[in-house]
C-alpha cells in the first residue's frame, strides 16, 4: 500500500519518512491529481494539456513521460512495484485506488459518513 498525504503538499511514505521532493512542481501536481482521481485511467493527452498548456504537444508529452518516470521511481523507493500501483500504456495512466491510501480521500469519506 502506498501511503500518500496531500494536506500540506503531496508526500509519500518511503522507509518510514515522508518524502516531498518531486522533480518539479508539475510532477507534484500530476501526482496529486492522480492521487485524488484513482477511480479511472486518465488519458495522457488530457494530462499533458492541463499541465503544459503553453507547450508544443510533442514537448508536453515528453514532459509528461518524464514526470511519470519520476513518480515511478518514487513508488519503487517506497518498496512497491510501480507497474502494480501506477499502470500505464501509450494512451492512459492511473494510480490504482486499491494500492494507495490517501489522507484527503479518507477525510472526504469521514465527511460523507458525518453527513448521513
Amino acid at each position: 500500500m502506498l501511503s500518500i498525504r496531500l494536506f500540506d503538499g503531496p508526500r509519500v511514505l518511503v522507509g518510514g519518512d515522508w518524502v516531498s521532493e518531486f522533480r518539479t512542481q508539475k510532477t507534484a501536481a500530476l501526482f496529486a491529481y492522480l492521487s485524488l482521481h484513482p477511480q479511472r485511467p486518465h488519458r495522457r493527452e488530457f494530462l499533458s494539456e492541463i499541465l503544459w498548456p503553453e507547450s508544443d504537444p510533442d514537448l508536453a508529452r515528453n514532459s509528461l513521460s518524464t514526470a511519470l518516470w519520476s513518480i515511478r521511481q518514487l513508488v519503487e523507493r517506497a518498496g512497491l512495484n510501480h507497474k502494480e500501483v501506477l499502470p500505464s500504456d501509450r494512451h492512459a495512466v492511473q494510480l490504482l485506488s486499491a494500492k494507495i491510501d490517501v489522507d484527503l480521500a479518507r477525510f472526504e469519506q469521514h465527511l460523507q459518513v458525518g453527513r448521513q
